[in-house]
């Protein structure tokens, strides 16, 4: 063996020793064969150079010699080699977007970071090459397009300026997430936007994106403005001011103007309170819109002052100054949509103004809002019930004032069925309804609502009952005693499956109510047990379990009242009805019993607890729990 190991490596130095050239190929095939294993042990020579010694020297003419013909063979070689290195790669990135894409959790994290580690390797070209049309596939659902998004932010962080040839198509494909209706896919296209900013540059973001402000669809403008806003955030407003204050005076064309106040307002919902470092610039660029010759940049700037109003609140309202008066002309002069962002910007405005100025913008806006209550247009609706909310809330503004001017407007021109079918309004509507509680009363409120009641919408009757139900819970407010039969009466009558349907927690909220004013409302309490009995012998299981619930809430508050009759009234019905097979209602009668024993035992007419042992004792053995707890208490 060490022979043989000897006698290799004298061959090897031989080789290394022995100058190439076209004499020696024969001589070197066979050292090479002397040392390299042959095809008896599985391996295959492939002879390159078996032309060399068929080929001849140079000759003058200048024909290529065999070694030269070698040479040029072996660049096609490594040109392949690469080619066959790149297939090599694009497999191995594929597999890896197949497991992201389709595979199960475990393989997604591994594949995920083995992108994110080799990133350098794939290279740009290589990554959004085949990323990027996978995005752009129309059967691509949500949480494949969540994963394929993960890839892009992670990628962009590693390969940083690399990626600024696909700058324009990435904003392409996330411009959109911008626009979705859900919250996180917003979130995804933010960072992303903003991870590629911090990639590139401030130069290439704007050269990206600057085709796209004088555009003439409005979704890519508003795209466009929202992409901007992120990029100003992730680089610095500062930065931006020059730009976006050259973007809304141009004068080529009203879209680039329009798209520029845009951006502003995007920063100012994005910002916050961070925009008031900014506020004088921003309403420099904002202040030329409100008096521009094209209605729609002017829409764009009232909305722009509300939002930095609102993002400010309340500070700020000193920089605000110089756009009163644009404000206050138009809201006296405009009408439609314009009129509707004017009221708005004004609207927003009233909350961080001092007392004069609030006092007296808050009632002329009041008057012009009670004007277009009846208005179709829904914008307009929703502005003027945001007024009014605020205005309810004021000192300045007195209750005879809403009681005479909007108290009836507001019932007949908001709580009607076309305005209830908009599900955004009418939670907006009840809302202010509630808060009219401050100027109008709780009782004028509840006679509205209890006659709506009645109306044959349906929507309108479950929107009434909620706004009833609220109000009870509520309330910091008594009502006029004068009223107060006529609403409890007209509660009462409400007793009835259809409604008690609707809501569980209406019984609960009206016997709180009702607790308020027991002593008043004594007589009642008859029909109010006779409406329970009606619930109690119910078909329906839900609305017998309400019964049995109002009826321990009378108990609860029957302490204030001494009324024997009704306690044993409700006793005897307990004790009658301890046969109910339902844990649910067992657990309610025995807490009624309990409490009847436990405060009302004197008045009893029989209080023998011999009947009540009879009926409870076989409860010890009962499956549910607390019912066995409820026995032993």
């Amino acid at each position: 063996l060490k022979e043989n190991v000897s006698t290799k490596n004298n061959i090897i130095a031989e080789i290394n020793n022995t100058i190439i050239n076209d004499d020696n190929v024969k001589f070197l095939s066979k050292l090479l064969n002397a040392v390299l294993p042959n095809e008896s042990e599985g391996f295959r020579i492939i002879d390159y150079c078996s032309n060399i010694a068929q080929s001849t020297v140079v000759e003058s003419s200048g024909a290529p010699s065999a070694l030269s013909q070698s040479l040029k063979n072996s660049k096609v070689t490594s040109n392949e080699k690469k080619l066959i290195f790149y297939q090599i790669k694009e497999k191995k990135l594929l597999k890896l977007l197949l497991k992201i894409k389709n595979g199960l959790p475990l393989q997604r994290k591994s594949a995920l970071k083995q992108i994110n580690e080799k990133a350098t390797e794939f290279g740009p070209d290589l990554i959004f090459h085949h990323v990027l049309p996978i995005m752009l596939q129309p059967t691509l659902d949500d949480q494949e397009r969540h994963l394929l998004v993960k890839v892009i932010d992670r990628v962009l962080i590693k390969l940083k300026s690399l990626v600024r040839p696909y700058v324009g198509r990435i904003l392409m494909i996330v411009e959109p997430l911008l626009i979705e209706e859900d919250f996180f896919s917003r979130v995804e296209g933010r960072e992303v936007i903003a991870s590629l900013s911090k990639s590139v540059g401030i130069a290439s973001m704007i050269s990206a994106l600057r085709p796209d402000l004088d555009n003439i669809d409005d979704y890519v403008r508003n795209t466009c403005a929202r992409a901007f806003s992120i990029v100003a955030i992730s680089l610095g407003v500062k930065n931006f001011i020059p730009f976006l204050k050259a973007v809304s005076k141009s004068k080529k064309s009203w879209y680039a103007r329009h798209t520029g106040i845009k951006i502003v307002q995007q920063l100012s919902l994005t910002m916050g309170k961070d925009a008031l470092n900014y506020l004088t610039d921003f309403l420099e660029i904002i202040k030329h819109g409100l008096v521009d010759e094209n209605s729609r940049i002017r829409i764009v700037s009232a909305l722009a002052v509300s939002s930095l109003a609102q993002a400010c609140k309340p500070y700020g309202i000193d920089s605000f100054s110089e756009i009163f008066l644009s404000l206050w002309k138009g809201i006296k002069t405009l009408k439609g949509r314009i009129l509707v962002a004017f009221l708005k910007a004004l609207c927003s405005l009233i909350p961080s103004m001092d007392e004069q100025n609030s006092y007296y913008y808050s009632n002329e806006t009041i008057i012009v809002a009670i004007q277009h209550l009846n208005s179709p247009d829904i914008q307009m609706k929703v502005v003027a019930l945001e007024l009014l909310s605020y205005c309810s809330t004021s000192k300045y503004i007195s209750k005879e004032f809403f009681i005479k001017n909007i108290y009836a407007q507001f019932f007949d021109a908001f709580w009607n069925a076309r305005t209830m079918n908009n599900t955004k309004m009418s939670k907006l509507v009840i809302d202010v309804t509630i808060s009219l509680e401050n100027k109008v009363g709780i009782d004028l409120l509840l006679l509205k609502l209890l006659k709506l009641i009645y109306n044959e919408n349906s929507q309108l009757r479950n929107y009434s009952y909620n706004a009833i139900e609220n109000i009870m819970n509520n309330s910091k407010y008594l009502v006029n005693r004068n009223l107060l039969f006529s609403i409890v009466d007209r509660m009462i009558n409400l007793f009835e499956p259809y409604y008690l349907e609707k809501t569980q927690s209406f019984v609960t909220s009206f016997c709180s109510f009702l607790g308020n004013y027991i002593v008043d409302l004594r007589i009642f309490l008859p029909k109010i047990f006779t409406k329970s009995l009606g619930c109690i012998n119910s078909s329906n299981f839900f609305i017998r379990e309400l019964g049995f619930k109002f009826l321990y809430n009378i108990v609860y508050y029957l302490e204030s009242v001494e009324d024997s009759m009704l306690i044993n009234q409700i006793n005897s019905l307990s004790i009658d009805y301890i046969g109910q097979t339902h844990s649910d209602l067992l657990i309610i009668l025995l807490k009624i019993i309990e409490k009847i024993m436990l405060t009302y035992f004197n008045v009893l007419v029989n209080s023998s607890p011999i009947p009540l042992v009879k009926k409870i004792l076989p409860l010890i053995k009962h499956e549910n729990e607390e019912v066995q707890v409820m026995f032993m208490i």
